[in-house]
Formats: structure tokens, sequence, C-alpha cells
């Protein structure tokens, strides 16, 4: 799929990097140069702004996505300035990217992402050198490569992976506001930019970070060709994004999907009903799409290969959706702004005295660890990802190392370089949320616009939207305040409070009818149970896993005792692994 691929005198031949990248006939490719390597896989015209290549003779580099907000462009005297002094020049880029520079006489390169990771780059852990956007070319460079049980675990346990680390020991992924520097056999990792943390005033807050989102937005247009489109849903994050487009006055289209892994209920308004009501409000172009559990079934290698089995498959169904639309128009795609809404690190979660790994662990973890550590048959505690990454950022504060692992790692992995390169795969996409401007605000979030808890449950139910969610959208646009919000089934005119209470009636209402729909796909569509189960009996083969907690997570799912589709998708994602990157079948 588009990205870039590149490595040292020592790496493979640029065209057994391209042969191991997902690609398909609409992808073009470019080498600039060979021994050492650097080149790209793009999308050509169907998104133009969303790629640049400079062949400065001695001097070559690559943009993987878009600089914006940045007063220079991709030129042969920026690339020579970064190879010069990344330090000092990357932090100075906006824009949704990773870029690689090169000195061909020096055999220098610089590796970076931007500051929110929302472009995977992977890298070699030893010699040779070799990068890449897909796992599937750097491994062209390994022999014999072996499965991290760590990164496992992360799957199992939060449905993605963590930190620097993927599903291979030989193969590391660039972290955020990070760049590589290698030279003659040598290497650094560097991290340029951190979050300045601080807890500011509310008054005037919610008016200056609508004001930087709209401009972020307005900023990244300029790099769009055509009409951009958006995922519209039922919840408050894409109406926001269509109220900054609607405030740079540019058109646009959009869509929505059922929501495969979330349970159906006559009684509320879905994202459905709520999306037609925003479209039809807005006057703009707009389409539903689906697919059945056959497709699903059919799609899942393919959402493997592309998001390099990074992350569990359930949390890449939505984005799938994406092959039902006719690419070449839109010929890019949005992606919301849930970072700057205070959802994911709520009240509760900060000000605690407990180490900050356990209340990382409370945040992300999807499945029982005990579960998980049955699953794996080495010897492997979850929780050390958690103690890792609070040791790996720049900040010394428990609350300031909380908000900085989930801002960067839980965004980066699971949302922008892992299932947002679904949507890579057909079209362009942009992150207007990268921008400096807007991340230097996310770092002075005041604490009572925060998501809290509601009164008397302890912190165990969180007062859904937090209140910046809800004046955000009322500051960008009023004429779509009296639109129902799905999770509380109230306009977001409405009081905070009241929304509390909309989202707790809707949750015991729903928890007390049905599970998810993918569950129940599992348990009724003979297609999609049969292919399922012949991924589970081909992880219990390997030595990776124990047998006995997985076939009865399969058999109280398939009585209905409990769902556990969220693990049935973790465990079958890493048999995927095996297969369609490793190319090892069961045994």
């Amino acid at each position: 799929m588009p990205g870039l691929f590149g490595g040292d005198e020592n790496a493979p031949p640029p065209n057994e990097m391209i042969a191991g990248t997902y690609r398909r006939s609409f992808h073009d490719e470019e080498v600039l140069c060979a021994d050492p390597t650097l080149g790209m896989v793009h999308h050509g015209e169907r998104d133009p702004g969303g790629y640049e290549l400079v062949d400065g003779g001695d001097v070559v580099g690559v943009l993987y996505g878009a600089l914006f907000g940045t007063p220079e462009s991709f030129t042969r005297d920026l690339i020579q300035r970064i190879l010069d002094n990344p330090e000092r020049i990357i932090p100075m880029l906006d824009g949704s990217f990773a870029l690689a520079c090169l000195d061909r006489d020096a055999n220098r390169f610089v590796l970076a992402t931007d500051k929110l990771g929302t472009r995977s780059v992977y890298y070699t852990r030893d010699p040779p050198f070799v990068f890449g956007s897909e796992l599937s070319s750097v491994l062209t460079a390994i022999e014999d490569p072996t499965v991290d049980e760590q990164s496992v675990s992360d799957l199992l346990t939060m449905i993605h992976i963590w930190g620097d680390r993927t599903l291979l020991e030989d193969v590391k992924s660039l972290r955020p506001a990070t760049y590589v520097l290698a030279e003659k056999g040598e290497r650094s990792v560097r991290r340029y930019w951190s979050f300045l943390f601080d807890s500011r005033p509310e008054a005037g807050y919610v008016e200056e970070t609508a004001g930087a989102y709209a401009d972020a937005v307005s900023a990244s247009l300029e790099t769009v060709p055509g009409t951009p489109g958006v995922w519209l849903s039922g919840g408050l994050d894409s109406r926001i994004l269509v109220a900054a487009l609607e405030r740079a006055g540019t058109e646009y289209r959009t869509y929505t999907y059922d929501r495969a892994m979330d349970p159906k209920f006559d009684p509320f308004l879905d994202d459905i009903d709520i999306a037609n009501s925003v479209a039809d409000t807005l006057g703009v172009e707009h389409d539903i799409v689906g697919f059945t559990p056959e497709t699903l079934a059919e799609r899942l290698p393919e959402l493997i290969e592309i998001t390099d089995g990074q992350l569990g498959w359930n949390t890449l169904i939505h984005l799938s959706h994406v092959f039902e639309i006719d690419a070449t128009n839109p010929m890019v795609l949005y992606e919301g702004p849930p970072l700057v809404t205070g959802e994911k690190v709520g009240k509760n979660h900060l000000g605690r005295a407990d180490h900050p790994a356990d209340v990382l662990s409370e945040l992300h973890t999807r499945v029982d660890p005990k579960l998980v550590k049955e699953t794996l048959s080495g010897d492997v505690e979850p929780k050390d990802t958690f103690i890792n990454e609070v040791r790996a950022v720049d900040q010394t504060g428990s609350d300031e190392q909380i908000r900085e692992v989930t801002h960067l790692v839980y965004n980066s992995r699971k949302h922008f370089s892992g299932s947002n390169k679904v949507a890579r795969a057909r079209v362009g996409t942009r992150v207007p949320i990268s921008s400096k401007g807007l991340l230097d605000l996310v770092g002075v979030f005041p604490q009572s616009l925060r998501r809290g808890s509601i009164p008397l449950t302890g912190g165990r139910i969180p007062h859904v939207p937090s209140r910046m969610k809800l004046e955000l959208m009322r500051e960008l646009d009023g004429a779509l305040n009296e639109i129902p919000y799905g999770a509380t089934q109230l306009p977001p005119s409405y009081p905070h409070a009241a929304h509390g209470a909309g989202f707790v009636v809707k949750n015991a209402v729903q928890r007390l009818l049905s599970g998810s729909t993918v569950g129940e796909w599992y348990r009724e569509n003979d297609c999609f149970r049969e292919y399922l189960d012949e991924l589970l009996y081909g992880a219990v083969e390997r030595e990776l896993f124990n047998a006995e907690p997985i076939l009865e997570a399969r058999r109280a799912h398939l009585q209905g005792d409990d769902d556990h589709i969220v693990y049935i998708s973790a465990v079958t994602t890493v048999e995927l692994f095996y297969r369609r990157i490793l190319g090892q079948e069961s045994a």
C-alpha cells in the first residue's frame, strides 16, 4: 500500500521491497535510488497532494503524507537542512506525514514521523538498516523472523500493540515525534518533540481550541484535490469535523456504515438515523454502506495484511467499509478529532496515588490479563508493557506520564498507524489534529472540561460525553446542536447532566438485551463461524498458545454464556499474521 521504503547498501533490492508490499493496480511506485535505496509506493493521481518525491542528485527525499500549516514545502533545500540538523528542523514541520531523507554520498539517512505518528514506519532492529511503511517490505531483509510474545500479549490485552514493538522481535516501530539518524553502520533514535503539560483556566479555552482546530482543517484542505469525504456517525467527533469543514467553506461528501461491533435496538436512534439527519441539515451528498458476515470473512486476511497484524480485526471492521465506496470520489478521507475532546483520560484517572502503570492498565485493558497469561505458553506479564511505556516517556509526573502515553501510544498505534491504514490502502487521508498549535492546547487541557464519572458510582460509570466535547460542538456549529447524539440520544444543546443520565439509561437497556452484532454473527452465521473456527483451531496448534483457554472461550461464547468476540478476534489476528505476513500455515 502507499508508503515509503529504503535501506542502506546492504538492503534488499528495491524490486524485492516493492514485491513485499500490499499493492493494487491503482498504486504507483517510484525508486529514487538503489544501493542505498529510497523509494515510495503512492496513490498517484488519486491523491497528488498526499506524497512528494525529490531527486536532488546527491540528496533525495520522500514525504509520505502532507505538510500543512508549514511555511515551506518539501524541497531539496529542506531535505538538506533536515539531514544537517534534524533536531532543529523537524520540529518546525506540521502536517500528517512520515519522511525519509538520504545523502547518497555520505550514506546518511534521516527517517522521521510527525508529532502524533499518523503514518507508520518500521525499521530493522539489527543491521542492515532497512525501513518501510509496511512490515512485509522490511521482512524482505530478515531470514528467520521471531514472533515477539510481549507484543502478542499486548494484542490480546489491548487489541493493539504498544510502544515501538511489532509482532516481530526483529522489527521496531518508529514512535511519534521521533527520528532515526543512520550513518556508516551506526544509528541513533531520538525524540524531537514532547507535550508541555499543564492545566490552564477554562475561560476562553473552548473558543481557542475551536479556532485552532478549524485552522488546522482549513490548512490541510489546501493539500486536497477535489471533494474530500468524511465518515459520519451518530457521535460528535465526526460532527465536529464536518462543522470545521463548513467553517472552511469547502464542499465535501459523507458516508455512514453500520457499526457491526455495536448492539442493534429498535428503541434507539442509530448511526444511520442520526447521520441522515446531520447530512440533511447540512445539505451534503450522503451514502450508506455496509456488508455481510460473508464479506467480512473474505476480507479478514486482507485487513491483517494492510495493518501488519498490529491490531485486532474487530477494530478494523468499520473502516473497512472504505472498500465499498468509489475510491475516485472522494480521493481523500478525513480523520476526526478525538484527541482534543478530553474523552479518553478522565478526571478519575488523574491526581491518584496509584502507579501510572496501574492507571494505564485500567484505562486500556480490554481482556482480563489472567486470561491472557493463561492463553500464552511463555512467561509473559501483560502489565510489563504499561511499566515500560511509563519509563519511555519524557515526563516525570504521574499525571503527565498517563496523558503522554495515552495521547501518543494509544492514538498512534490504534488509530493512526493501525486502523487508519485501512482507509489509506484505498484513498488518501488527512489528520488535522497533528498540528502543533492544536497539540499545544491539548497539553494544557483544563481539568474542569475533562470527562468525569456519574455521581455515586465510585468512578465506575463514565459521564459521556465530556463537557469539552459538548462545548466544542456548540462553539463550532449551532445548526447541528439540536440533532441527538447517539451515545445519549439527546441533542448537544441539552445540559451536560442530562447527557450523563441518557448514557446510563441507554447502556443499561443495551446490556440487558444483547451483545455485539459480530458476536452474534459468530454464533449464528455458518460461513463466518466456520471461517473463525478454522483459524482458532490453527492457533491452538501453535507453540505460542495454550489450547484450553482458547477452546473454553469459544465454547462459552457460542453457548451464550459470555461475549468473547474481542478476545477471539485477537487470537485469530495472530493466526492470520502467521499465515498472511509470515507465510506459515498452521501445523
